[in-house]
C-alpha cells in the first residue's frame, strides 16, 4: 500500500486547460524554426477586444517564487511594454516554470505556468485578453509582532501593511492566490503563509481579515479548491490525494469534497467520507497531502504540533510518512502516528509532535527509531480510517479546516 499513491482523478486535466491558461489563445505565425526561439511574442487585448497599448508584461519566476520572496530577491525575470497595436516581445527564460502577468491601467491578467505552454521551436504569437481588476482590502491579524507586508503567490502583487494593520490591493488580476505575510518579530521579518483567496474579475472585496501566522505554517484553509495545499501553490505540487484498499483487492471507498455554509468551519472546508468494506477482514481508506514537491523530504524537526479544526464521526489515525521508516525491513505501512476519535462539533485539534508514536509491534519501534531521527525525512501527512478502530461496513466522515504545522518556519519548504 505504502508505495501506491493514487492522486485524485481529474485534478490536472480540465483544470490546466481552463484555469492556468485562462485569457490566452495561441496563433502559430510560422511553420517553425530549427533553433530555440529566445523570445515570447504576444498580442494583448482588453475585455472589449481592443488592442491595449502600454500594458506592462512581466515574466514571473514561479520555480523560485517563494525563495525569492524570503530572500528579498525580485520575482520578475523580465518585463516589456506593449506597443500601439498591443504587441510585445519578451525574453524567454531557460526554465519552463514561469508565469505571465499583464497589467494595464484598467485591467489585468495572471496566467500561471505559462512556460509549460511555450514551444521554443515554433514562431508563435500568443493572444491575451485582459479582464477587469478586482480590489481587495481589509486588515491583517498577526499571532504576534507587527505585520509589515503582503505578497501574493505567483505574481508581483504586493502591499505594505499600515500602522493600523490595514492593507489594500486596488488593482489585482483575477485569480487564486496564497498570501505570504511579512511580520516584524524583534526587529527581524518573518515570512509565513497567511491564507488563500479567490478573486473574480471586477470583484470588490472589503473588510477581508488576513491572518499573519508566526512560528507556524498554514498548510491549507481550503478557501481555494482544486485539491492543492497553500504550500504547494507556492513551491509546486503539494496535492491532496486518496488511496483505498482496492490496491489489495478490497472494496472500501473514500471521496473528498468541499462544503460551505453551515457545514463549514469558515468559508469553505474539506469533507472526507470513508466507507469501509463490510466483507474485508482489514478494510481501510485514507486521504493525505504531500508536504511539497512529491519526491522531496522536508525537515519537521522543529515541529511542535500539527493543529487543525475538525469534526465528524468515527476514528481516524493521523500518520507522518517517512521513507526512513518505510525502508525498515518488514515495517510495511507503520509510521509515527496519533489516533483521533473525531469530535461531533467543530473543535480545535492539536497533536503534539511528542505524542506521535510507532506501533510497539513494528520493526522500526523494535529497532529503536525515534521521532527525532525520522522528523527530517517527512514527505506526507495522511488520515487513515481502518479496523479495529472502526468496524467493517462503517462510514467515517471527517470535516477538516485550517491545517497548520506549528513551530515550523516557511524557510523549511525552500530547497
Amino acid at each position: 500500500m505504502n508505495k501506491q499513491w493514487k492522486l485524485i482523478p481529474a485534478i490536472l486535466g480540465a483544470w490546466v486547460c481552463s484555469a492556468l491558461f485562462s485569457g490566452c489563445a495561441v496563433n502559430v505565425a510560422g511553420s517553425g524554426t530549427d533553433y530555440p526561439n529566445t523570445k515570447v511574442s504576444g498580442m494583448v487585448h482588453s475585455s472589449a477586444d481592443a488592442p491595449v497599448s502600454g500594458a506592462r508584461v512581466q515574466i514571473i519566476d514561479d520555480a523560485n517564487w517563494l525563495a525569492d520572496i524570503i530572500n528579498g530577491q525580485p520575482v520578475v525575470l523580465d518585463s516589456a511594454r506593449t506597443n500601439a497595436a498591443g504587441a510585445f516581445a519578451i525574453r524567454r527564460p531557460a526554465s519552463r516554470i514561469w508565469n505571465i502577468q499583464i497589467d494595464s491601467r484598467d485591467e489585468g491578467l495572471l496566467t500561471l505556468d505559462f512556460g509549460a505552454l511555450v514551444d521554443s521551436t515554433k514562431d508563435t504569437t500568443y493572444q491575451f485578453t485582459l479582464k477587469p481588476y478586482a480590489t481587495l482590502s481589509g486588515t491583517v491579524q498577526p499571532d504576534a509582532g507587527t505585520p509589515q507586508s503582503l505578497a501574493l503567490s505567483g505574481s508581483s502583487y504586493g502591499a505594505l501593511v499600515n500602522a493600523d494593520k490595514s492593507y489594500s490591493f486596488p488593482t489585482l488580476a483575477a485569480g487564486a492566490y496564497v498570501v505570504v505575510t511579512g511580520t516584524d518579530i524583534a526587529g527581524s521579518q518573518q515570512r509565513s503563509l497567511g491564507a488563500s483567496i479567490q478573486m473574480s474579475p471586477g470583484a470588490v472585496v472589503a473588510g477581508q481579515t488576513l491572518p499573519a501566522p508566526v512560528n507556524r505554517v498554514l498548510v491549507d484553509d481550503f478557501s481555494i479548491g482544486q485539491y492543492q495545499t497553500n504550500i504547494g501553490r507556492t513551491i509546486g505540487d503539494g496535492w491532496w490525494y486518496t488511496v483505498n484498499d482496492s490496491v489489495a483487492n478490497g472494496h472500501s471507498t473514500i471521496s473528498l469534497s468541499f462544503v460551505a455554509g453551515a457545514e463549514a468551519y469558515a468559508g469553505q472546508s474539506m469533507r472526507a467520507v470513508y466507507t469501509l468494506d463490510p466483507q474485508s477482514a482489514g478494510p481501510w481508506a485514507l486521504m493525505g497531502f504531500f508536504l511539497g514537491r512529491d519526491s522531496e523530504n522536508y525537515d519537521l524537526s522543529n515541529l511542535t504540533a500539527l493543529s487543525f479544526m475538525a469534526k465528524g464521526t468515527g476514528t481516524v489515525e493521523v500518520r507522518f510518512y517517512s521513507k526512513m521508516v518505510d525502508s525498515v525491513n518488514g515495517n510495511t505501512w507503520q509510521q509515527f502516528s496519533y489516533v483521533l476519535p473525531l469530535p461531533a462539533a467543530w473543535t480545535p485539534v492539536t497533536i503534539p509532535a511528542d505524542s506521535l508514536q510507532l506501533p510497539a509491534n513494528s520493526p522500526a519501534f523494535q529497532q529503536g527509531y525515534t521521532w527525532a531521527q525520522v522528523a527530517p525525512t517527512i514527505q506526507i501527512i495522511y488520515f487513515i480510517a481502518y479496523t479495529p478502530q472502526n468496524n467493517p461496513g462503517d462510514t467515517i466522515t471527517m470535516y477538516l479546516d485550517n491545517v497548520s504545522l506549528d513551530g515550523i518556519k516557511l524557510e523549511t519548504f525552500v530547497k
